[in-house]
């Protein structure tokens, strides 16, 4: 069987490779150069190769679909030079990186990469992070950076609700009488950092509904360093909806 697959994709490869030189060979300036990006998906618990679907979402707005064999593997055709997210349907990467970029090639090339992946859960941790300094609301370049890559995880795993705990130890806190701070979920810092990522999630098209907010007064961070930014925020799957 995998001498079989094996021999269809050497064809393919062929077949690809001499369609594009006959194109070429008519009209040089008529067709871009693209790269065939292809490699092997493995789950990380169980070593087993996955099928899976795969969107692609680069940088300037360009989209493509791809899916997993039986056996893991994977092809698809894309821009050389572009900077890509790789998303997967029902799993998440397990080094927790989307992002692909390729080189530039004037002409046809093969680029090969395998991705080892972990099968969504409730519960299953996605992110911790430092999303905001001390004492402040203001979203890290780090927070803004890890919130994009969620936009198009989310947008491909629409059934997946997150949760969203926020330590707000690494700020002080206003002095309150007991009767306020009982009537209050949150703390004053916390409810501030709450807006901030509602806002910028509000404002790139994140959906809010599929969020739940916690907050936490301990601390995330297991390092005692004072130079290391504190993490203030740990982002994980809260429930997966049957849709």
């Amino acid at each position: 069987m995998f001498i079989i697959f094996f021999n269809k994709l050497k064809y393919f490869r062929i077949i690809f490779f001499i369609l594009y030189i006959l194109l070429i060979s008519g009209n040089v300036y008529s067709l871009s150069p693209v790269t065939l990006l292809q490699g092997r998906i493995t789950d990380k618990a169980t070593g087993q190769p996955v099928r899976a679907s795969i969107k692609f979402y680069s940088l300037s707005g360009k989209q493509a679909d791809s899916k997993s064999s039986t056996e893991g593997t994977y092809q698809q055709v894309l821009t050389p030079g572009e900077t890509y997210f790789v998303v997967f349907k029902d799993y998440f990467p397990f080094d927790k990186s989307f992002k692909l970029s390729l080189p530039e090639s004037s002409t046809y090339n093969e680029l090969s990469r395998d991705f080892t992946v972990v099968k969504l859960s409730e519960g299953m941790e996605l992110y911790k992070f430092n999303a905001f300094d001390a004492n402040s609301s203001k979203l890290s370049e780090q927070a803004i950076s890890k919130f994009k890559e969620l936009k198009y995880f989310l947008e491909f795993n629409s059934k997946v609700n997150l949760k969203i705990t926020l330590s707000s130890a690494d700020s002080k806190q206003k002095n309150t009488s007991k009767k306020s701070r009982s009537q209050s979920i949150f703390s004053d810092i916390t409810k501030s950092r709450i807006e901030s990522i509602s806002q910028y999630f509000a404002s790139n098209g994140i959906p809010l509904a599929h969020q739940t907010f916690e907050e936490s007064k301990k601390s995330f961070d297991v390092s005692k360093s004072k130079d290391k930014k504190k993490i203030n925020v740990i982002i994980s799957v809260g429930r997966i909806l049957d849709l």
